[in-house]
């Protein structure tokens, strides 16, 4: 027997013997393994560039592996002359000996950094649990971005940057990656990541962030919301839309020239769920959806029936309000137009009792209780979301984070209510949300109940990572 060190008890052999699979999850446990700070090392397999110029437009390869394992990190350095090398320059990750990359968005907005141009300083640098950045000074002639998000990959793996600009850049990558574990991972075997640019949504309009039908994990969520060059007033305003997901109530996303059967459900582009009620093929592009509860809509050989899913309207006085629009009202019931009319000048004591009746102004709503599907998650407001409530006013730049929530940019610093860019995230590792067969994430662009949008619109850019089996 070997004697323990001092102050440190004598590990059992049964003991250590399970350590080695301590990290795995338990059948039928909610978090996954590949996002644990203990999951398993492979082989260890590294490919290094350095001082390599890459002409402008040109794609390099910075991995490409054969095998199975999980990317575990990966770092870019670059030095450039045109910050289009980076604003605009692209990275792709192709899975599997796909033709395609699954993944494939600019460089700023995939590492969560944007406005890498000096006359939008100050980028100069963030790190939270899986992503960081620096650039030197207002000159921003260097920098470089980072990840330590894992990606799994079963049989190759291949990852390419593309220069953005004309002009040649010199190239400095670490790609790190854990060989010979077999893609296994429950919930997370493939990494992906949607990414939208929403400029100049209109004011409590809803933007679809994710809409898919499968089983996974949700990593987390980063926006960045800019004010400059445009107005609001009070600024902000965007902030106070409301983040809903939808988690198993989907079972198809919808897709050009597709099959659908009977039942198959979809969210559609305004928030609104749609159910199929003749079976048939969709359509070469998207129809104009029917807002109304029970309209239908004609897509190709399709029809479609709009069935109950989250509102996507809000109370706003004297405003008119259309047949068959709904809201969430104070209680948590669903209140639906029955009587298109105009709103009075304050909220009314809306009826709490299912199929109870409520006069606002010339608008009739009827309470629909809990015949509404709603939403698993509902935000109070997307800063809340992030919990950086207030649109995170006194948080310093860029280094305020516990690894897990924080802000990765904004035009001051500590954030002010007069700051008008700023951006947070917020990664679901100590609170896992996963899906069985469909998640969807819904954003409302402002809510003008809460902050008057008066004028002018902001530039927004969302980022969803999940993972999917």
């Amino acid at each position: 027997m070997t004697t323990p060190r001092r102050g440190m008890p004598e590990i059992a052999s049964s003991e250590r013997d399970r350590s080695s699979t301590y990290n795995e999850p338990l059948s039928g446990s909610t978090s996954a393994g590949l996002l644990s700070d203990t999951k398993p090392a492979g082989t260890l397999v590294t490919k290094k560039l350095e001082y390599l110029t890459v002409a402008g437009s040109a794609t390099q390869t910075v991995l490409d592996y054969t095998g199975s394992g999980y990317v575990s990190s990966l770092f870019l350095a670059i030095a450039y002359s045109n910050s289009d090398s980076i604003d605009i320059g692209v990275i792709n990750i192709y899975y599997d000996g796909e033709s395609a990359p699954t993944i494939s968005t600019t460089l700023p907005q995939f590492f969560q950094s944007v406005y890498i141009r000096g006359s939008e300083f100050p980028n100069a640098y963030f790190n939270n649990k899986f992503f960081g950045a620096n650039f030197n000074g207002a000159t921003n002639t260097f920098g470089s971005l980072y990840m330590t998000l894992p990606i799994p990959f079963a049989t190759r793996i291949k990852i390419e940057v593309v220069n953005g600009s004309s002009s040649a850049v010199m190239l400095w990558s670490v790609a790190t990656l854990q060989a010979g574990l077999a893609n296994t991972w429950p919930r997370t075997r493939k990494l992906r990541v949607s990414t939208q640019y929403i400029d100049a949504p209109a004011a409590n309009s809803t933007q679809t962030i994710v809409n898919i039908a499968d089983k996974g994990r949700l990593v987390g969520l980063w926006m960045l919301s800019d004010d400059l060059p445009n107005s609001l007033n009070p600024s902000g305003a965007e902030w106070e839309g409301n983040f809903r997901f939808y988690i198993d109530e989907v079972t198809r996303t919808w897709t050009a020239s597709t099959a659908f059967s009977t039942g198959d459900t979809i969210i559609d582009s305004n928030g609104n769920k749609q159910t199929v009620t003749t079976a048939g093929m969709s359509g070469g592009s998207a129809p104009t959806w029917s807002q109304v509860s029970g309209g239908t809509t004609t897509d190709g050989t399709l029809t479609w029936t709009q069935t109950p899913g989250a509102p996507n309207q809000v109370w706003l006085p004297s405003r008119p309000f259309a047949l068959n629009m709904a809201i969430a009202d104070s209680n948590g019931y669903v209140q639906r137009v029955t009587a298109a009319g105009t709103s009075g000048a304050g909220a009314p004591s809306f009826n709490a009792t299912p199929g109870g009746m409520t006069t606002d102004g010339t608008v009739t709503w009827t309470n629909e209780g809990s015949n509404y599907a709603s939403a698993a998650y509902h935000s109070s407001g997307a800063e809340d979301y992030f919990m950086m409530g207030f649109y995170g006013a006194g948080v310093p730049a860029m280094s305020s984070s516990n690894g897990t929530i924080g802000t990765t940019f904004c035009n001051s610093s500590p954030l002010s209510p007069s700051s008008v860019t700023r951006s947070f995230y917020r990664f679901h590792t100590g609170d896992p949300i996963t899906f069985d067969t469909s998640l969807a994430i819904t954003w409302q662009a402002g809510d003008t109940s809460q902050v008057n949008w008066t004028s002018g619109s902001p530039r927004v850019w969302l980022n969803a990572y999940y993972y999917t089996e």
